[in-house]
């Protein structure tokens, strides 16, 4: 295009993009942290705070919550830097981090289109106005709300940026209708690109997928599958690495994946089936999203509707294949788009959701540059006609689901609201309750989780520490069945133990007891290893030790818990007392 004749379209569009994202997720900026993850990996995790190279280490290291997001956590420690623990801080760099994919997907998709129908160079209101609908309908969407109005989701914007930056740089290194690459270094800097969007996230390990399907149908290249691969193999090999890291930090947390026994090779594929239909659905009518989809506690994998949903895959795949000439973007899109979610479908289940609103962030790319193509055929008052359309229609509704992250009870209100059995939705509105001193409340919370799946353990041991608040004296026995339940699955199981020798020493002045359990937490979590250490275990099992009269034993567990910096103050102004 003439950069002269398209600078006025290209401004324009930039500032509309730049607008009306911001305006979509304004609302973000109001909402704080919730306990749903952002309190574990934010609000009581001190490790990436400061920029130094103890959290430069962490960063790079810890596979807490069973990720490996190092850029993520820089990040995160950048933000501590700028505002400590002021959530608007870090809602604002989710938003900036948004608004920087919107344009990149804005300019893609100019760039798609004039390398897709040459003759668009000489019309640059129709490409700009074409890419703004495609960005504005990808940005605005109410799907991208989770991944921005979710701190911890972080990792799933700046993988986002990562990947697009990734996508332009090989633009500028592929040649069309040629079979060699025209520039060395824009090939480096799309592995370079690469890998720092694998820094945040694994997503982009089906990259080199991506590439070889741009270069049979965008590109046109006149190469061979040979050569094809022998060019992409960094990629690959980003990819596969990328693949095995995140599988790696997964199975680091005992609790978070699903083994064949209790989730089978046909629930998975069921789910995948639904999941390839859900995030299409969704992006067509967003009603029902939520922070969390919970997994069926029985699912049944050859249901009418999983098979209705296999089938449509089927259907709608075969008729990409024997289409892929004649509607070539199309099927490149769904290909791609496939290829993209593909990571995320549950063939390794990871997590408790079945399908989650975060998944379409990336997968829906290629239906919005789709879009984009489509568009690009209207004339050229059509297509900001268009923008204006979608921008009505999505900015409302992106703003709503905005708020329903800004605290826990929007975020569980929401949720049960869309799923009202949904188990761990009622164990997650009890434990806002449990915190906000509504202990009635909070015990019929965890009744109906339990109501809705019985191995809700987490919700097993909100009933024991409902009951404890509500009623400790009259109840006990009810409160220590419930620990004693939940203990038959729940990870990790010294945190259940130590709230059961609590309620012993402190309401049954049952000390044997107490320390009985102290003593089997300790066990537990030492038998873990170091990325597991409580230390207000080993500071709750030195003081009953201590008042047990087993001194030495109790100092020396005061003094592992004096090494941590976590207890360090409470350990010492213990061991400088007497019991």
């Amino acid at each position: 295009m003439n950069r002269t004749r398209s600078a006025l379209p290209a401004a324009l569009a930039l500032l509309v993009v730049l607008a009306t994202t911001w305006w979509a997720f304004a609302p973000a900026l109001e909402c704080g942290f919730t306990a749903f993850d952002d309190d574990q990996t934010i609000t009581l995790n001190d490790s990436f705070r400061g920029l130094n190279s103890q959290t430069l280490e962490y960063a790079f290291t810890t596979r807490h919550m069973g990720h490996w997001q190092p850029l993520a956590w820089i990040s995160f420690g950048v933000d501590y830097a700028l505002g400590g623990l002021d959530p608007r801080v870090y809602h604002r760099t989710n938003v900036l981090l948004h608004c920087v994919a919107a344009l990149l997907v804005l300019w893609l998709g100019a760039r798609y289109l004039v390398t897709a129908r040459p003759l668009l160079a000489q019309q640059p209101w129709r490409v700009w106005g074409a890419a703004l609908v495609g960005a504005t309908a990808w940005a605005l969407h109410p799907l991208r709300t989770e991944s921005v109005a979710w701190v911890t989701e972080r990792r799933d914007l700046l993988a986002t940026v990562g990947l697009l930056l990734a996508l332009h740089a090989w633009h500028s290194a592929v040649q069309p209708h040629q079979g060699t690459l025209r520039s060395r270094g824009w090939w480096w800097a799309s592995i370079a690109l690469l890998a720092l969007s694998l820094l945040a996230k694994a997503w982009g390990m089906t990259l080199w997928v991506v590439l070889l399907a741009l270069d049979q149908s965008l590109y046109a290249r006149h190469a061979s599958w040979r050569t094809r691969l022998t060019e992409k193999w960094p990629h690959i090999a980003l990819g596969l690495a990328a693949a095995a890291v995140a599988s790696w930090a997964i199975r680091s947390t005992p609790d978070i994946t699903r083994s064949l026994t209790d989730w089978s090779v046909a629930q998975r594929l069921g789910q995948a089936a639904q999941g390839l239909v859900w995030y299409i659905a969704r992006s067509l009518d967003a009603q029902g999203l939520c922070a969390l989809h919970e997994l069926p506690a029985h699912y049944d994998p050859w249901d009418a509707y999983t098979l209705f949903c296999a089938g449509l895959v089927v259907v709608v795949g075969a008729l990409a294949w024997w289409m892929r000439r004649k509607l070539v973007w199309i099927a490149t899109a769904l290909f791609v788009y496939a290829v993209l979610v593909s990571p995320v479908l549950g063939l390794q289940q990871a997590g408790p959701q079945f399908v989650a609103d975060r998944y379409a962030h990336l997968a829906t790319l290629p239906l919005a540059l789709l879009l984009a193509g489509g568009v690009s055929l209207l004339p050229v008052a059509g297509a900001w006609l268009c923008t204006a359309l979608v921008c009505a229609l999505l900015i409302p509704a992106t703003r709503v689901q905005c708020t329903y992250w800004k605290d826990d009870a929007a975020l569980w209100t929401r949720v049960l609201e869309v799923h009202p059995d949904s188990s761990m939705g009622w164990q997650g509105f009890g434990n806002h309750k449990l915190v906000s001193r509504q202990p009635d409340e909070a015990l019929a919370a965890f009744e109906r989780s339990v109501a809705s799946n019985p191995r809700n353990w987490r919700a097993q041991a909100g009933i024991g520490d409902a009951l404890h608040a509500l009623d400790p004296v009259g109840r006990s026995d009810e409160a220590v069945a419930a620990w004693n339940k939940a203990l038959e699955g729940y990870f990790p199981p010294w945190t259940v133990r130590t709230n059961l020798a609590n309620h012993l020493i402190a309401r049954r002045r049952d000390l044997a007891g107490g320390v009985e359990q102290y003593e089997l937490a300790v066990r537990e979590m030492e038998s873990y290893g170091p990325y597991w250490t409580a230390p207000m275990v080993w500071y709750g099992a030195g003081q009953a030790l201590r008042l047990a009269g087993r001194e030495a034993e109790g100092r020396a567990l005061l003094e592992k818990a004096a090494a941590d910096p976590r207890t360090r103050d409470r350990a010492l102004q213990a061991l400088r007392t007497r019991p």
